[in-house]
């Protein structure tokens, strides 16, 4: 159970980092003195839209699903599908923010104000969701799953490493993580 709980907490970890860098570039197109690269902003949109989006949210609205019957506590089970909305809300605004990037790389006209603010929509959404869940989904999670259940999980998991954190490196994320590694060291 312990070891599904801290890959939770460390998904989130992560793709903080990842938000972060992301956001490093965001500097460039509002006036920062560095112009936005384009191939680590393009890296760090394709990491955010396939593994939480295929992986974890997933895994989350599964554990979710075998817990809703369980739970009585009103405020668990509104927090819970507050949680489960924003998966679709996220997975809306990381797709149009990955789209918004791609128009730029292929030279297609974007207004700026418009690329901040998408930006700035699923920043603030994501944070708010990675707070809910650590505070509300992941601590429910020890007390309404079952150990067996928790076993089933935990081998999903382990079918399913993270691709720029999980151990082994994808090559179509060493440039990200070589940058997110420097962007660290240098901060």
């Amino acid at each position: 159970m312990q070891q599904l709980i801290e890959r939770l907490y460390e998904d989130h970890k992560h793709l903080s980092r990842v938000i972060n860098c992301l956001q490093k570039e965001m500097y460039g197109f509002s006036g920062g003195p560095d112009a936005p690269d384009m191939s680590v902003i393009l890296d760090a949109m394709d990491y955010i839209r396939n593994y939480p989006d295929a992986f974890h949210h997933p895994l989350e609205d599964r554990i979710y699903a075998q817990m809703e019957s369980r739970i009585s506590d009103t405020e668990l089970l509104q927090m819970l599908q507050r949680i489960e909305l924003q998966h679709h809300q996220l997975h809306a605004l990381s797709t149009r923010l990955q789209n918004d990037f791609h128009a730029i790389a292929n030279d297609q006209a974007m207004p700026v104000e418009r690329l901040l603010n998408d930006f700035q929509a699923y920043h603030e959404l994501i944070a708010e969701h990675m707070k809910c869940e650590n505070r509300y989904l992941i601590p429910a999670i020890e007390q309404y799953l079952q150990p067996e259940e928790l076993e089933a999980i935990r081998e999903e998991l382990d079918a399913r490493p993270d691709p720029m954190f999980g151990g082994q490196l994808l090559a179509q994320y060493e440039g990200l993580y070589k940058y997110l590694i420097e962007s660290e060291q240098a901060a």
